[in-house]
């Protein structure tokens, strides 16, 4: 298609945007569900990376346990 191929064909659908209202509604409403999908699917990548870091990390114990732990962990090293 050349520029003035795709000119002309803007320009058609401008003029049926302007006859038909309705249908710039329904590309406006199909432009936000587009970039709400977009936005959501990289949410749920963001999730899942963080779901994977975060499995592999043990679970905080409390203080007493933390201190025992670190004792216990220091132990196998001489100093």
């Amino acid at each position: 298609m050349n520029c003035k191929h795709v000119t002309m064909k803007l320009h058609l659908l401008q003029q049926d945007l302007r006859e038909h209202p309705a249908v710039l509604a329904d590309i406006a409403i199909l432009a936000v569900i587009q970039v709400a999908e977009r936005q959501l699917n990289k949410l749920k990548d963001t999730r899942s990376v963080i779901s994977e870091k975060t499995t592999t990390l043990p679970l905080l114990p409390d203080s007493e346990s933390a201190i025992h732990f670190k004792n216990h962990e220091l132990s196998h090293f001489p100093m």
